[in-house]
């Protein structure tokens, strides 16, 4: 099966994050998120299709880029993978039940058991009409969460031009188009590199030994962007080595490194 990420055109373990629960229980932090890609429709992308019906909405989510040229990657993943289909009331009612914490569904307990979830938007979800409101406002198309990379066979690389539009003027009376350059190549995910490792083992003892058993249990993306910073200042020097050798963004590194040392 074949699904497409916008916002980036490499995927590397190192920047893999944990999925964690946050305050918006209907959606995680982590994880690689993606959304369902039609080969036979080739040129399409359903969520960059449904942002351009907001477009200054759209502009806002892409301040860190220029608008109108984007990177994705089209994600193969392996018919074998393990994934939870949320695709209706049943299920959610499943969910809620077998990986549920505190009354509401909890991805991080899911990920322990499967690969990734797919959430589709065409059934509404939740006990009450505000849930399903609120569920179906979040999740605009059908949605890809994988939580183990070993499940992607390879990614592809995406180019997209976004037809310019004065998205400052706040309206537009036309819904913008866009073309797709899809690579024919196939690129592997490289496993971690040693380097990695030795960051990470560093930074799990200083975790431990800095934070109370209490602390450790609390899984919250606040805390993680919160110990993400202290990793950044203590280990500065080690992230420098990772940029300098493995070329790798030292602030995703740190982001990812504190999500997993939350999950342990």
């Amino acid at each position: 099966m074949e699904y497409i990420n916008i916002g980036t055109d490499k995927i590397l373990r190192e920047y893999m994050c944990d999925v964690i629960d946050t305050d918006r229980f209907y959606k995680p932090a982590g994880g690689l998120w993606c959304t369902d890609y039609n080969s036979a429709i080739p040129n399409r992308a359903k969520w960059l299709d449904y942002m351009l019906c907001y477009p200054s909405v759209y502009c806002q989510k892409m301040d860190e880029n220029d608008p109108f040229r984007q990177k994705g990657v089209i994600v193969d993943v392996n018919a074998g993978a393990r994934v939870f289909d949320l695709v209706g009331p049943e299920s959610f009612e499943e969910f809620k039940r077998k990986y549920g914490r505190d009354g509401h569904i909890s991805y991080e307990e899911l990920s322990k058991h499967y690969d990734a979830v797919h959430i589709g938007v065409s059934n509404a979800f939740g006990d009450t009409p505000d849930q399903r409101e609120r569920f179906l406002r979040i999740y605009a198309v059908d949605s890809l969460c994988v939580f183990d990379l070993d499940i992607v066979d390879g990614y592809r690389k995406v180019k997209i031009e976004v037809e310019p539009f004065d998205y400052e003027s706040g309206y537009i009376d036309y819904w913008p188009d866009y073309t797709m350059d899809i690579s024919s190549e196939k690129v592997t995910i490289p496993q971690v590199s040693q380097l990695y490792m030795e960051v990470y083992n560093r930074v799990m003892h200083y975790y431990r030994s800095l934070i109370s058993e209490k602390s450790r249990d609390v899984s919250n993306y606040f805390l993680a962007s919160t110990i993400g910073k202290e990793i950044l200042s203590q280990f500065a020097k080690e992230l420098q080595k990772l940029k300098e050798q493995e070329q790798l963004d030292e602030k995703k590194v740190a982001y990812a490194i504190a999500t997993k040392v939350l999950r342990r």
